[in-house]
């Protein structure tokens, strides 16, 4: 990167392909050495070590950083002092600085990747580090893409740590166009920006002069490469190739269910020219996983070579690596349930077992049994009540408030009567409470008010923070493991100050523990590929099991 005095701001600096796939060897030999790959370039070309730390002030997290280190363009070493890109009072920890030394070195390679993914756990701050790294890099538009329950976290979190001093314009409707010519911070949420984007009432910048940073939070909302909201993104990132742009995918699941969920993003952040190989989905699949003679995905596969291509692309840590958060301990409470709930819930996971979509799924029930797959769901959560409503009462008893995940809306309004039924103080949040109250209700979850709150998965399971909390019960939960563990980390993240124990309520002698097994063998080839330790047996090895 270039120093622009007219600009004020870096901008990227124009270098070779050569020269970058040169830069790209350099950095993985240190990777070998168990160096900081995002750091071993500084030490690569200067041969120190320019990390700076500070005092340890704080027990839970690994201590801040002073400065930001990173070589520009011309092969000049710079420092710039962590307080002058942080508003007055606020600190960056390690591993957040850390994060913008990795987008620097990204940034700073444009012929050859056109972004960066940080695949940090949740809770670790990643919407921080952006926001720091925007006020470090000062592009003149910053775009922010994320679910639109999270749009008002983005708003409040750039009120409180963005220092430029840019206009903050929140994309309200899909009626307007949106000029990106007009330097500032826009927010939409993918609805909205699919919907835009497939108006063209999203205008581009007109000249590499204007620079362009864009955040795609919750990346996950566009894995799939065939959904209109992921058809716009990739376009999008296509059309500003030849612009100054710079793109951030951030998530802590990139894999939800099989390895070619990590097509799109990889698509997204490397530029066509070096990526030889993989020009489709197809080729993708075909490499990197297995599929029956219907094309189905059944497993994964080279998964060494997979981590391996991800080794320069991809900045993840984990929460026990970064801070020191209590243990997270799991345990299941078997329930009984009719017989003919069971067979029925049997023949829904053994269709999911053969591959089927949970839109055939809902198609076969509806024509064969006469009855929605929705209901079948709901009636096994209401069976299950009779054995978790005395779970809830024990718990609050022994570990106090709890958080009750469920997926339904009605399940909800059941739960919710029945525990109020037993004097217990219950809120709810499910997709039809409004973003502004789903923030009241969970402040005022954790000031007290409540002894329990229940939530639906998809409303909930991102971008919150419920520490008061130290106990989730899960009675419904999502086909695929990433949104549950997502939900779990709602409690269990930064301010967390004991052990967190997650139960989920398993109808018994059913097919639902079985699909709890495969979910751990899906978590274990994405902690490959992530290059992290797997735990084969991490729901029923732990301390706390509870059999009811």
């Amino acid at each position: 990167m270039l120093w622009r005095e007219d600009k004020k701001g870096w901008r990227m600096r124009e270098e070779t392909y050569y020269e970058a796939v040169d830069k790209i060897s350099s950095v993985g030999n240190f990777y070998r050495t168990n160096v900081p790959w995002w750091l071993g370039r500084e030490i690569y070309l200067q041969g120190i070590d320019t990390r700076i730390h500070a005092e340890d002030t704080d027990p839970t997290v690994r201590p801040p950083r002073d400065i930001v280190t990173y070589t520009t363009g011309d092969w000049k070493q710079y420092e710039v002092p962590v307080d002058s890109i942080t508003p007055d009072g606020k600190r960056l920890f390690e591993h957040q600085v850390e994060a913008i030394q990795y987008f620097l070195w990204m940034y700073d390679m444009p012929m050859v990747f056109r972004g960066a993914l940080l695949g940090d756990e949740m809770g670790l701050g990643k919407t921080i580090s952006a926001i720091a790294f925007q006020n470090l890099v000062n592009p003149d538009v910053f775009v922010i893409v994320a679910p639109a329950h999270l749009v008002p976290n983005w708003i409040r979190e750039l009120e409180r740590w963005e220092t430029t001093g840019k206009e903050i314009y929140v994309v309200p409707n899909t009626k307007d166009v949106v000029d990106l010519n007009k330097k500032g911070i826009y927010v939409f949420s993918y609805s909205k920006f699919s919907a835009l984007w497939k108006k063209s009432k999203i205008l581009l910048p007109s000249d590499d002069d204007i620079s362009l940073i864009t955040v795609f939070d919750e990346s996950h909302y566009i894995k799939n490469p065939n959904s209109a909201r992921t058809k716009a993104v990739m376009q999008y990132v296509q059309e500003t190739n030849g612009l100054n742009a710079f793109h951030i995918l951030m998530t802590g699941t990139f894999v939800k269910n099989w390895v070619d969920d990590l097509y799109v993003p990889w698509k997204l952040v490397v530029r066509e020219e070096y990526e030889q190989y993989m020009q489709s989905i197809w080729t993708w699949r075909r490499r990197y996983t297995k599929m029956d003679k219907w094309h189905r995905v059944y497993d994964n596969a080279n998964l060494d070579e997979l981590t391996e291509r991800f080794r320069y692309v991809l900045l993840r840590r984990q929460k026990k690596d970064v801070l020191n958060l209590p243990e997270k301990m799991y345990a299941y409470t078997a329930v009984d349930i009719p017989s003919s709930l069971a067979e029925l819930l049997d023949e829904v996971y053994t269709l999911l077992e053969e591959g089927k979509s949970v839109k055939y799924i809902k198609e076969y029930f509806e024509q064969e049994k006469k009855i929605t797959l929705q209901e079948i769901l709901r009636q096994v959560a209401i069976a299950k009540m009779p054995q978790v409503l005395p779970l809830v009462k024990d718990v609050l008893d022994e570990r106090g408030q709890v958080m009750l995940w469920v997926y339904h809306k009605p399940v909800a309004a059941q739960y919710a009567a029945a525990l109020r039924d037993m004097d217990i103080n219950v809120a709810v949040i499910t997709g039809d409470v409004s973003h502004g109250r789903r923030e009241q209700i969970i402040e005022e979850f954790q000031n007290g008010k409540y002894d329990v709150l229940i939530a639906t998965v998809p409303a909930a399971n991102t971008g919150y923070t419920i520490t008061a909390a130290k106990t989730a019960i899960f009675v419904q939960w999502d086909f695929t493991p990433g949104p549950n563990r997502q939900a779990e980390d709602r409690i269990h993240r930064m301010g967390q100050d004991k052990d967190v124990l997650i139960y989920y309520a398993v109808a018994a002698y059913t097919k639902e523990e079985e699909f709890l097994y495969k979910w751990q063998y899906k978590e274990i080839n994405a902690k490959q590929v992530y290059q992290e330790e797997a735990n084969q047996n991490a729901m029923y090895n732990r301390k706390t099991v509870r059999r009811r």
